[in-house]
C-alpha cells in the first residue's frame, strides 16, 4: 500500500494519512491571473536572490546556524515532499530542480550532519535543553516549524535495523532483535513526552482534561500517521498477506503495527543516544504534535464555577435545567464519562446548550457547563430571561401592586410554559 509522503502540519494530522496537497485550478480569468502573477512575483524573487545572495531575505532575518538549519530543512522536503518538487520546477525549472534534488540526497544521506542539524535549537546552541520556559505554549511552538520536521537519524546502524524487523519474520532465537522490546520502550518514553508538556504549558486544566490530551497524542491512530509521514511502511518488511483488508479488525490492525514501530524509533533515538536521544526525540515530537496542542490549548477555558453561573444566568421559576449522562468509554486506568446540559424554557425545548468530557460525571457536567457559558444560544436565552424580570420587576413597582393576570401573561409569553400563578 502506497501512501502519499505530503504533510503540512498547519493543515491538519490528517494529512499525514496521505491527504495529498494539491489546489484546483479555478475556472474564472480573475483567478488565473492572480496565480500567475504570483508565480511572476515568485519567479522575479527567485531570480533576485540568485543574482544578489547578500541580499537574500534569509541572510537578513536569520543567523548563519538559523540558516543551516533552513538549508537542512528545503533539501529534505526537496527529498520527499512531492508537492515542494513541484512548486520549485514550476518556478525554477526541472534544471534547477533536478540538482537541488541531487544536493538535498546528498545532504541527507550525510547521518553525521543530520544528527548534528536535529540536535541544535533554533538559537543555534548545540545542546538542547528540555521544554524551554515560554510565557505561553504558542510562543513556544512559534519557535518550531509547521512542516514536517527532519527525521532525527538513529546513530546506531544495529539498533536501526530493530526497528523495522517484525518479530515474525525472525527465528525464535533471535526475536529480542525485533522491534517489540523497542516499541515496549518507546511507548513509555513517548507517553513521558506528552505528560510533561501537558503539565508544563496547560497549568490550569484538570487531571482528566489533561489525561484526554495525552490520550490524542499518543494513540495509534496519532503515531501511524507519522510512520506514515515518513515512509516506514516502505522501510518495514512484511510478509505477504499479513494485512487482510477484509477481514473485521483491518483498520485496528493496521494502525497498532505502524502506531507500534514509530514507538520502537523514538526508543531507539534514544538507545542509540543516551545523552541526547531522550531531548531529541521531545522536541521532534512536539513539532509533530504541533496541531493537536494549538487546538486543545484554543479550547474554552475550565471554569470551576460555570455551573453556578450559567443556573444564575438562565434559572427561573418553571425552568428546567438538566445536566444529563450521555455514556462512559473505558481507557488504560479508568473511563472517559460525557455530559451534556439542556434547558427546558424561556420559549426553548430541550435545547443542548454544551457537552463535557471528564474522568468523573461531575467533572464531565463543569466541562459542559462551560461550554454552555460560550454558546450563543445560552446569551439569547439570557437575554429573554433578563426582559422578562425587567417587565416583572415594573410590574410589581406599580402603586397598588402587581396584576397577577399580567404577570400570568408575561409567565406564559416569555417562558413558553403555566406556571399555574
Amino acid at each position: 500500500m502506497k501512501i502519499g509522503r505530503s504533510y503540512d502540519l498547519t493543515d491538519g494530522i490528517d494529512t499525514a494519512m496521505g491527504k495529498k496537497r494539491h489546489s484546483e485550478e479555478s475556472s474564472s480569468t480573475a483567478n488565473k491571473k492572480q496565480k500567475q502573477a504570483e508565480k511572476d512575483s515568485t519567479s522575479k524573487q527567485f531570480a533576485q536572490i540568485i543574482k544578489n545572495p547578500a541580499e537574500s531575505p534569509s541572510k537578513a532575518s536569520a543567523t548563519p546556524s538559523q540558516r543551516v538549519l533552513l538549508l537542512a530543512q528545503l533539501c529534505y522536503e526537496a527529498e520527499h515532499d512531492s508537492t515542494f518538487a513541484k512548486e520549485l520546477s514550476k518556478v525554477a525549472g526541472d534544471g534547477v530542480t533536478q540538482a537541488a534534488q541531487a544536493l538535498a540526497k546528498s545532504i541527507n544521506s550525510e547521518k553525521p550532519l543530520l544528527s548534528k542539524l536535529t540536535r541544535m535549537t533554533p538559537d543555534g546552541s548545540a545542546r538542547i535543553s528540555p521544554l524551554p520556559v515560554f510565557p505561553s505554549l504558542a510562543e513556544y511552538l512559534d519557535q518550531c516549524p509547521n512542516s514536517l520536521p527532519i527525521l532525527p537519524p538513529i546513530l546506531d546502524p544495529k539498533v536501526e535495523n530493530m526497528v523495522f524487523t517484525l518479530v515474525s519474520n525472525v527465528h525464535h532465537a533471535e526475536q529480542v532483535q525485533s522491534y517489540e522490546r523497542l516499541e515496549y520502550l518507546g511507548d513509555s518514553y513517548i507517553e513521558m513526552c506528552a505528560r510533561r508538556l501537558a503539565y508544563q504549558y496547560f497549568p490550569h486544566q484538570m487531571e482528566g482534561e489533561l489525561s484526554q490530551l495525552c490520550q490524542t497524542l499518543v494513540k495509534n491512530a496519532t503515531l501511524s500517521r507519522f510512520s506514515f509521514a515518513y515512509g516506514f511502511d516502505d522501510r518495514l518488511k512484511l510478509q505477504k498477506g499479513f494485512f487482510e483488508s477484509g477481514s473485521k479488525d483491518f483498520k485496528q490492525k493496521f494502525q497498532k503495527i505502524y502506531g507500534d514501530v514509530f514507538e520502537a524509533y523514538a526508543a531507539a533515538l534514544v538507545v542509540a543516544d543516551p545523552e541526547n536521544g531522550f531531548h531529541v526525540l521531545e522536541r521532534w515530537l512536539t513539532i509533530l504534535w504541533k496541531p493537536i496542542l494549538l487546538k486543545h490549548q484554543n479550547r474554552v477555558p475550565f471554569d470551576p464555577d460555570a455551573k453556578l453561573k450559567l443556573t444564575q444566568k438562565l434559572a427561573g421559576k418553571g425552568i428546567k435545567i438538566e445536566w444529563v449522562d450521555e455514556g462512559e468509554k473505558p481507557f488504560k486506568g479508568g473511563a472517559i464519562f460525557t455530559v451534556a446540559v439542556y434547558i427546558t424554557g424561556w420559549g426553548w425545548q430541550k435545547e443542548r446548550l454544551g457537552s463535557g468530557k471528564g474522568e468523573s460525571k461531575k467533572e464531565a457536567g463543569m466541562w459542559a457547563s462551560t461550554e454552555a457559558l460560550t454558546n450563543p444560544s445560552t446569551a439569547v436565552i439570557a437575554a429573554v430571561k433578563k426582559e422578562f424580570d425587567a417587565q416583572v420587576a415594573e410590574e410589581r413597582a406599580k402603586e397598588g401592586g402587581p396584576d397577577p393576570k399580567r404577570i400570568e401573561l408575561l409567565e406564559k409569553a416569555f417562558k413558553g410554559i403555566d406556571c399555574g400563578l
